[in-house]
């Protein structure tokens, strides 16, 4: 393998998930394939004509393309989105380069040309690893070969961990004293407000059931809340895993959610916001600290459990409901957000709280079946070819980003 073509939302997405994921993949890619050049390019962010040309001649100069880790395969946040990395797939493979997805998860697919074009699409790739069985099943459903996926992890359970005293310095920097109480993370973001649009852009006006099934799910986690902070004595550490950027970044813009989420608890004061922008390894190691974690992010979900740390997910879909439980052991470990009531969720976090020991030693014990899970996505790759990139690379130490 001579010269690589990465396209990954970690390059320049706020989402720490997403960072997590790059982070994770660009150091096993330069040790497997240290006489390779990579290329990585974003995968939202490129729009606009100009960079998708830049990215499509990197296509027809490169050996491998590479698409993934992440959830390239959805239309809930706009079919414009899905369809994307599909025609990346096609044009690699007309141009005759391998291609793979790594780490990849699926669904929602409910738009008609999703539907269509993902089958035969996605059957053009030479490898595809899949994070989770609900993602191949769905795959499978639209028409993907059985024999071109096989079902590893995550690409980011192999992130490492900043450590617990970089852990204690970002808690004490954001003001949450080590008051001898237990400390729960939380990780919420908006949801309702994705409608399967043909382009992504912001929600605007909300329908009516859109701000009445909102205000429900904001009344529900209030409740659920204090009820944890009461039952437990614990204090909370909103953990934001994509920041607002700008005004449009409604439905990413963690850290005012978590925000106006703990203006309405009964006692603020015991709930704190991380502020600072900290890199994936470090918020891992924040997480690793808390008592419990309770998370609609999928990824501050794989950061605590890769750190021995019991969780209750949020799910947004079915392969980071199901599917990531299942990777995790803990099948009933989750709620459809669509589902969530506050007796479910007090019943739920209730079982997980008195569990709570025996659920972290089950996530160490396995910690090392997930790492090895995550790495047998790069198992799919042809091995190194030998000799340096061609005439005309560019080449600028083992990852050379383009946004």
């Amino acid at each position: 393998m001579k010269r690589i073509v990465v396209c990954n939302d970690g390059v320049d997405s706020a989402n720490k998930g997403d960072q997590a994921i790059l982070r994770s993949m660009l150091p096993v890619l330069a040790k497997r394939h240290p006489l390779s050049s990579i290329q990585v390019f974003s995968y939202s962010g490129t729009r606009s004509p100009m960079k998708v040309l830049r990215l499509v001649r990197a296509l027809s100069r490169c050996d491998v393309f590479i698409l993934g880790g992440g959830h390239p395969f959805q239309d809930l946040t706009s079919q414009a989105f899905l369809l994307f990395g599909l025609f990346l797939i096609g044009i690699a493979g007309c141009l005759g380069k391998k291609v793979f997805c790594l780490g990849v998860g699926a669904g929602p697919v409910v738009s008609f040309p999703g539907r269509i074009l993902t089958g035969p699409m996605v059957n053009r790739a030479d490898g595809i690893g899949v994070r989770d069985r609900a993602s191949r099943d769905l795959l499978k459903k639209l028409g993907v070969r059985e024999d071109k996926m096989r079902i590893t992890a995550d690409l980011a359970f192999t992130l490492p961990s900043a450590g617990r005293d970089r852990a204690c310095e970002i808690l004490k920097a954001e003001g949450i004293p080590p008051d001898g109480s237990p400390a729960v993370g939380i990780s919420l973001r908006r949801w309702f407000h994705f409608r399967h649009r043909f382009f992504p852009r912001s929600p605007g006006r909300l329908s009516p059931k859109e701000e009445k099934r909102m205000g429900e799910a904001d009344g529900v986690l209030v409740r659920f809340l204090d009820f944890l902070m009461r039952d437990t004595g614990a204090r909370l550490v909103f953990v934001p895993m994509r920041k607002a950027g700008a005004a449009g970044d409604y439905g990413q813009d963690d850290d005012l959610y978590s925000g106006e989420i703990r203006e309405r608890l009964e006692n603020p004061d015991r709930a704190f916001v991380v502020r600072g922008d900290y890199p994936p390894g470090e918020l891992k190691a924040l997480l690793g600290t808390m008592d419990a974690v309770v998370a609609m992010r999928m990824h501050a979900l794989i950061l605590a459990a890769s750190s021995g740390v019991p969780v209750l997910g949020i799910s947004i879909t079915p392969a980071k409901g199901e599917g990531l439980f299942e990777v995790l052991g803990l099948p009933w470990g989750f709620l459809p957000v669509e589902r969530i009531d506050f007796a479910a969720l007090r019943d739920r976090f209730s079982m997980l709280w008195r569990q709570r020991a025996e659920i972290g030693d089950l996530f160490r014990g396995c910690r090392e079946t997930w790492e090895k899970r995550a790495l047998s996505n790069f198992d799919i790759l042809p091995p190194p070819l030998q000799g340096p990139p061609g005439p005309g690379w560019n080449h600028s130490g083992p990852a050379c980003i383009r946004k």
